[in-house]
């Protein structure tokens, strides 16, 4: 990731870029910040869903802190983008230690 930024080899305006490395984690950046989150050691039992998840996740987390628009995402910095990418990352790892994970019905906490 040394030297990559999301405006390079992306579409112009995109103001954030999520990757993802299954048990190598995930790299976030923004336009001011790059941050990677290692991935949980976890029991992988099906890795069905997991990419889902992960963006489910990220969703969620942004929904959570008011940032689901644009301009919400515009300048996260690396503290808040690390916040996000954790979050993110958990949630995928979790989904990989159930068996069947395009089968379950989703429920809400």
């Amino acid at each position: 990731m040394r030297g990559w930024r999301p405006n390079a080899g992306s579409r112009p305006g995109a103001g954030l870029v999520l990757i993802t490395f299954g048990s190598r984690g995930a790299w976030a950046a923004d336009r001011d910040a790059r941050v990677h989150a290692p991935a949980p050691a976890v029991r992988v039992v099906d890795t069905v869903g997991a990419g889902d998840a992960f963006t489910a996740g990220a969703l969620a987390h942004r929904h959570r802190t008011g940032r689901l628009s644009r301009e919400g995402v515009d300048h996260l910095g690396a503290g808040e983008l690390a916040r996000l990418l954790s979050y993110a990352v958990e949630i995928a790892a979790d989904t990989c230690t159930r068996a069947d994970a395009s089968r379950r019905t989703a429920t809400t906490a």
